[in-house]
């Protein structure tokens, strides 16, 4: 029984890898199936610091230093690579120099939210409410009697997203060969904890970017999103630490840590669900080479 059981966990721990990797961010031009072997390819090169999978002239180790997009060449979607950035001497990370993000301040952010507390339809409800909200550029807001009208907002909308995404997208670190290595481990017919020790670097990493972010921006729209995701990914790379100390299945292993993986896998899932209708709403066309694009359009 005990056998089962683990084989379920390890199963659900893959297939929540994968739904991370693949399903949440295939976009309407492309396939699972190529969506997944291009997300395969660019993962597998994620390892190597001197690797560049997104052809943007900034090496893996150059992409931490400046907090860019490992896969996405055009981190802030202003439609200049990453490197050619660096190389001018401006912020790959900002559409305009001195983006305005502070005119979201003091805006209703109470639109972009849903009770944590409401039954299964709480999605649903807020994909409702943000039907409401104008998609066509044109929205405007009021603060301390200014209304701001126009592509501003649009601009700095687009940065946190991109901002988020990138962090997102970074911690997506597992290819179909780490799976494997993974499942054999849990096993016992492997020894390589490589992957799972990637895996727990990368949620660790993840939490500390996102509180940076949070810390750095007025991105109101999403903090809601951001601090959840600061307690996901530490619960994540904390319940995988435990995993990787108890080692492979024998006789009297602890099945509970996998218990809290999968609460926080599934927790995980569905604040990226909700992000992506967030994100859906404000009608923003993103490129495939930006981070953001890693959200598929709903509307």
């Amino acid at each position: 029984m005990k056998k089962l059981f683990v084989l379920f966990s390890i199963l659900f721990f893959l297939g929540a890898l994968v739904y991370m990797n693949v399903v949440i961010f295939s976009d309407n031009n492309t396939s699972e199936i190529e969506r997944s072997v291009e997300q395969d390819q660019l993962t597998a090169q994620l390892k190597d610091p001197m690797a560049d999978p997104d052809d943007d002239g900034l090496a893996n180790w150059e992409e931490d230093l400046y907090g860019t997009s490992k896969k996405r060449s055009d981190s802030d979607g202003d439609g200049i690579s990453d490197g050619t950035e660096v190389a001018a001497g401006t912020d790959p990370r900002a559409f305009i120099e001195t983006p305005d993000d502070t005119i979201y301040v003091q805006e209703d952010v109470s639109k972009y939210e849903f009770s944590q507390n409401a039954p299964d339809n709480s999605i649903s409800e807020l994909f409702n409410n943000l039907q409401n909200i104008s998609i066509n550029g044109t929205e405007t807001t009021s603060t301390n009697n200014q209304t701001i009208t126009g592509n501003t907002g649009d601009i700095a909308k687009r940065q946190c997203v991109n901002r988020i995404a990138t962090i997102i997208d970074n911690a997506l670190v597992t290819s179909t060969l780490d799976l494997q290595i993974l499942q054999n481990y849990m096993m016992g017919s492997s020894t390589n904890t490589l992957p799972l020790q990637n895996l727990i670097t990368a949620n660790n990493q993840a939490a500390e970017d996102m509180q940076i972010y949070q810390n750095s921006s007025d991105c109101l729209f999403l903090q809601k999103y951001s601090t959840q995701m600061i307690n996901l990914y530490k619960t994540i790379g904390g319940s995988l630490q435990q995993i990787l100390d108890q080692g492979p299945v024998v006789d009297g292993y602890d099945y509970e840590i996998w218990n809290q993986y999968g609460i926080s896998a599934t927790a995980w899932v569905t604040v990226m669900n909700e992000i992506n209708i967030v994100v859906a709403s404000l009608g923003i066309q993103f490129a495939p080479n930006e981070p953001g694009s890693i959200f598929t359009p709903i509307f």
